[in-house]
């Protein structure tokens, strides 16, 4: 063999070699691609199934006490009966009574009566006696904050009334046992006065992420000629360009998928 058929022989197999190379390095990027895809698959998956299944939940009335959020779990002999998750929490019941005028509350052991009093202006006033004592609280007629009854005789905004309860929804420890939020219990006796579940405003955002996300990643080459077209003859993205979107289009992906993820754990 001589110098230049050697020459040639060595170069051939080096050219096989990077071929085999390429063909690994190909392989390998393949199967990384495949594992994205089927990750990013099953998180959408998920996402839907819990978008279905919470969707129907939006119209639920819902309260919160103590930072636990009740829902009406069953209706039975003129009784409601609300439960928290997780189920560890107190089971709450409400009965009626004489047309509306007076409730019986029973959060756990604890028990509440509350009684209608009288007519007041914009408003209606009851007794509620528990097991610290009794207080008069005025319920307007058209939403706003209930009004807890002072020493003095008159009435004040019970979120402002810092010996009375501690917070919205938070139950206060005094002596003598647990005193609930006037507001609460309203909202427990009156359905009315209950907020709708969760927020899917979270979910109109992060469908628009999404939408603007695969825009993004999918015409990446037209909207850049959109935008210097009119100011470039012959415009070619470049390698920065591409990549940049690219990572854009991923994170506003994770930030919408995200909020979806919000929208589905606000109804639990």
């Amino acid at each position: 063999m001589n110098k230049d058929q050697q020459v040639e022989t060595e170069s051939g197999k080096g050219s096989t070699y990077g071929q085999g190379g390429s063909k690994r390095m190909n392989r390998h990027s393949f199967r990384e691609w495949k594992k994205w895809q089927v990750i990013v698959g099953v998180i959408s998956i998920l996402l839907l199934v819990g978008i279905i299944w919470s969707i129907p939940r939006f119209q639920d009335k819902a309260f919160e006490l103590d930072g636990h959020k009740y829902r009406l779990a069953e209706e039975k002999d003129g009784e409601r009966i609300y439960r928290s998750f997780p189920r560890d929490r107190p089971v709450i019941r409400v009965k009626g009574e004489e047309a509306g005028e007076r409730y019986q509350v029973s959060i756990g052991k604890v028990q509440v009566s509350i009684d209608f009093e009288y007519e007041a202006e914009h408003g209606k006033v009851y007794q509620v006696t528990d097991s610290v004592g009794t207080r008069k609280v005025k319920v307007p007629l058209y939403g706003g904050w209930i009004e807890v009854e002072q020493p003095d005789g008159t009435f004040f905004p019970e979120f402002v009334t810092t010996m009375q309860t501690t917070g919205l929804g938070e139950v206060n420890k005094i002596e003598g046992g647990f005193l609930y939020p006037a507001d609460v219990l309203i909202r427990i006796v009156d359905p009315a006065r209950q907020e709708k579940d969760g927020q899917p405003g979270y979910y109109v955002i992060g469908f628009l992420l999404l939408a603007v996300s695969f825009l993004s990643w999918r015409f990446r080459d037209f909207f850049f000629y959109l935008k210097y077209a009119a100011n470039v003859e012959s415009p070619e993205p470049t390698d920065f360009y591409i990549t940049s979107t690219k990572i854009s289009a991923i994170i506003i992906a994770i930030v919408g998928a995200g909020l979806l993820f919000f929208g589905i754990v606000s109804v639990v």
